[in-house]
């Protein structure tokens, strides 16, 4: 009996896991609302994956043998993946906030699974089956119709939704770049090795601006909600987040755990009404349902877990 408890416990590890990567995920759609209020956008990035960059340096520190089988190829994709997954990603992210409710944002970033599915197809030549073909037509409904409705908010003005939307796309074609890449890389590089390179790469792109910025940015002007969003940022959004969803890829098939990103437009919606006490609109819940439904037929493989021979 004790056995088949511990046994259950495992098996759960992974899914509470990635549940909780992707709960943080749509969390910082709040936060980055906050840092694009209160910091310039390539500040605020600097400051968090400074903080990011120390930690997984210590944890880098720590562990042994993660560079090994590292080759210059590698390396390569790694910094592609920095330019695009974190660099592009939160430039877009910080500024199409400005411009876009927290729960757009959220709705339009849960499109990731569908437009990696259309780069795996250009780029890695897979090929889509009837379930992924639905699943993006799903998500680009559901994007079409959050884009039907703006508030004050969002600014008030239509325009100002449509460039919110598509910088934050330009967000989900940094992310899903981000996934397809790592399938260029040898098997003999560590998940460890990945996020703390991205992560120290990513801060060296960002530092030039963000030192031009400090320079002529009034840090008096920062309350405590904005030092603690840089704090989140850079500890959960980046360090704890990467590793909880490593520590559930461990256990699952990449592809199935993409379902588990259905959690990002849940979260940013509730965390959006909670926090910033933003309107929810009947018309944003179908919309998060349509997009939830592809993620749903784009992942569905009927089985989570991987199997073991």
């Amino acid at each position: 009996m004790y056995d088949t408890i511990q046994s259950m416990k495992k098996s759960f590890i992974p899914y509470i896991s990635l549940s909780l990567s992707m709960i943080i995920v749509g969390s910082t759609v709040v936060v980055g609302r906050v840092l694009a209020n209160q910091f310039p956008v390539f500040l605020a990035s600097g400051l968090s994956l400074l903080l990011a960059s120390v930690i997984f340096g210590m944890l880098a520190f720590k562990s042994k043998g993660i560079w090994s089988g590292l080759t210059r190829s590698d390396f390569f994709i790694i910094f592609l993946q920095a330019l695009f997954g974190t660099f592009v990603y939160r430039i877009f992210f910080l500024y199409g906030l400005k411009f876009s409710s927290a729960f757009d944002a959220g709705i339009i970033l849960s499109t990731t699974p569908a437009v990696t599915g259309l780069l795996s197809l250009m780029f890695l030549k897979e090929k889509l089956d009837s379930n992924k073909i639905l699943g993006i037509l799903f998500s680009v409904v559901g994007v079409l119709l959050i884009n039907l409705v703006y508030d004050n908010a969002t600014n008030g003005s239509r325009s100002n939704i449509l460039i919110g939307s598509l910088l934050i796309f330009g967000c989900v074609i940094g992310q899903a770049l981000f996934s397809v890449l790592p399938k260029a890389l040898s098997q003999s590089v560590t998940p460890m090795a990945i996020a703390s390179l991205t992560t120290v790469i990513s801060f060296l792109l960002f530092l030039p601006m963000s030192i031009y910025e400090a320079l002529n940015f009034d840090f008096t002007t920062v309350g405590l909600g904005g030092w603690a969003s840089i704090i989140y940022y850079g500890l959960f959004a980046t360090v704890v987040a990467f590793l909880l969803w490593f520590k559930g890829l461990s256990s699952i098939e990449a592809s199935a755990s993409g379902v588990f990103t259905a959690l990002v437009p849940i979260s940013a919606m509730i965390f959006s009404y909670l926090i910033l006490r933003e309107r929810i609109y009947t018309i944003h819940i179908i919309g998060a349902a349509c997009v939830i439904l592809g993620i749903v037929f784009i992942h569905h493989r009927g089985s989570l877990t991987r199997k073991v021979d």
